[in-house]
């Protein structure tokens, strides 16, 4: 693949405006895909993780990363979902390649009903992780956040993708909140009404289980109530 057949525009550094750019050297260009659970992907070389630049190319438009100004040899490839499990894989690289997120990443996690889930029966040392997504007309956003059991009480904590950090929540009714959102939440999935601008997806489950259960609130009737659970001290 020649680098200059690659044309189009890319953020470079801090920069918030795009310029005219076409990959240096030999070059990695990684394709996402616009939803779903894995879209990250790390790449590493000589133990240290490559950084890229945003890219957008001028024949499709597609959004993807440019990692150049490469050498050929062996890296290692971590493809991280949106609850932060993570499958390595070595890449070989002696020529300039197009990626994609393999197919087999679709199969990692089996869907079953929201009817199974019920928060009274999680008890000490479960974690139940609870992944909100948002795609509407103005951007795309996620926030995933856990609840763990311990002895006496859940403790909440949200997960801050910048900074690959966690902070913690104080909510005094995160079990009541959480028990209310199941329930509308299981209701919800009977009906088929499409009143929202936007996609709104609750995903649970259990930590350290491929188990999720997906709810598309199709209806924006549990907004507010993830609002409690998320931001408690705004909205309690």
């Amino acid at each position: 693949m020649p680098n200059d057949r690659i044309i189009g525009q890319a953020i470079i550094g801090e920069s918030l405006r795009s310029v005219d750019y076409s990959p240096k050297g030999k070059f990695i260009k990684v394709i996402y895909p616009d939803s779903g659970l894995w879209k990250r992907i790390k790449i590493k070389g000589s133990n240290k993780i490559l950084s890229s630049k945003l890219f957008f190319d001028d024949n499709d438009l597609i959004r993807s990363n440019i990692y150049d100004d490469l050498h050929y040899g062996e890296y290692q490839i971590s493809y991280v979902s949106s609850f932060n499990d993570t499958i390595d894989e070595k890449l070989s690289f002696y020529d300039n390649i197009e990626l994609m997120l393999p197919k087999k990443l679709s199969k990692f996690y089996s869907e079953v009903s929201i009817d199974d889930l019920y928060i009274n029966n999680l008890k000490q040392n479960d974690t139940l992780q609870l992944l909100y997504q948002n795609y509407g007309c103005f951007g795309n956003s996620e926030t995933l956040t856990e609840f763990i059991y311990t002895d006496h009480k859940i403790i909440q904590r949200l997960y801050e993708k910048s900074n690959n950090n966690w902070i913690y929540v104080a909510n005094k009714h995160i079990k009541q909140n959480l028990i209310s959102f199941v329930s509308k939440a299981k209701k919800l999935n009977k009906r088929n009404v499409d009143l929202c601008s936007s996609d709104e997806m609750y995903i649970f489950r259990k930590k350290n289980t491929n188990k999720i259960s997906i709810i598309n609130d199709k209806s924006c009737e549990l907004i507010e109530d993830i609002e409690h659970i998320l931001y408690p001290k705004q909205s309690n």
